[in-house]
């Protein structure tokens, strides 16, 4: 999901000498991650982030005003081949990841950092060879949106989600049964039991 810029960071933004830089978190099932677009150790709200430099790339975002999914693509270029086989072990779609655009004071110090992008990364595909590459694809909320939920709408499903609950108890009943709006004709007669 794209997110505005806050004030703050456009105030940060509008000062002399300033620089802007992504970081990304990434939550795996190894442990959290943190990395920037820069070089060397960022700590950015108590957290430490390791740059990458020009090893990393970030796909131009689009906002849009509906509820398709929007996706962004974040590229880390010249990993060694054992970091790559680390990589690939690990199971990383489905796992969420955050993006935030910092901007970084003259002295090198972060003056402001807001998020840019949240998502599950959705696809990694990987490209082995001279410069081994790890493309992740990051896709906002609205991809899960558009995949059906595994839930039924019987008694026994909905009881075992609420307990004590009996929404669906003439279901049953109901789903051979002819309804007929507006007619003087009369549906046979409904027997309430438990």
């Amino acid at each position: 999901m794209i997110v505005g810029l806050d004030p703050e960071v456009l105030a940060a933004l509008s000062q002399p000498h300033v620089a802007a830089l992504y970081a990304l978190k990434l939550d795996l099932v190894s442990g959290i991650s943190r990395l920037h677009s820069s070089l060397g150790e960022l700590v950015i709200g108590g957290e430490v982030y390791y740059g990458v430099g020009a090893m990393g790339s970030v796909s131009p975002q689009k906002e849009q005003l509906s509820t398709s999914p929007t996706k962004l693509t974040i590229g880390l270029t010249g990993l060694d081949n054992s970091l790559l086989a680390e990589v690939m072990r690990e199971r990383i779609v489905d796992r969420t990841a955050w993006l935030y655009l910092v901007v970084m004071g003259e002295d090198g110090v972060p003056l402001n950092a807001c998020l840019q992008f949240k998502g599950r990364i959705a696809q990694t595909p990987v490209k082995a060879g001279r410069t081994n590459t790890i493309q992740l694809t990051i896709s906002n909320i609205f991809e899960d949106w558009q995949k059906g939920l595994n839930r039924r709408n019987t008694d026994e499903s909905h009881r075992r989600d609420n307990p004590g609950d009996r929404f669906f108890r003439y279901q049953d009943q109901m789903t051979d049964r002819s309804i007929y709006f507006g007619s003087k004709k009369d549906a046979p007669g409904f027997v309430y039991k438990d």
